[in-house]
């Protein structure tokens, strides 16, 4: 098997490929872990409006049960 040695300027651009990578790649974490919080936080927000308002709408409806027709 024959090794291949790389030139200085192939070495470099290789590690300035690994650098930009890392560089997204922390950059893109960063960014997926404040979406998941700002998706969690809406998903709470919704929770918490669908709760309400299926407590109002029990609350409506056991009223109108007891009221004549």
């Amino acid at each position: 098997m024959k090794e291949t040695k790389e030139s200085p300027s192939e070495i470099k651009a290789l590690n300035d490929t690994i650098l930009r990578m890392n560089e997204k790649n922390v950059r893109l974490t960063t960014e997926n872990k404040s979406l998941k919080e700002d998706m969690d936080k809406l998903l709470n927000e919704v929770s918490d409006k669908r709760e309400k308002e299926s407590k109002g709408f029990f609350y409506c409806s056991t009223r109108a049960l007891g009221q004549p027709i």
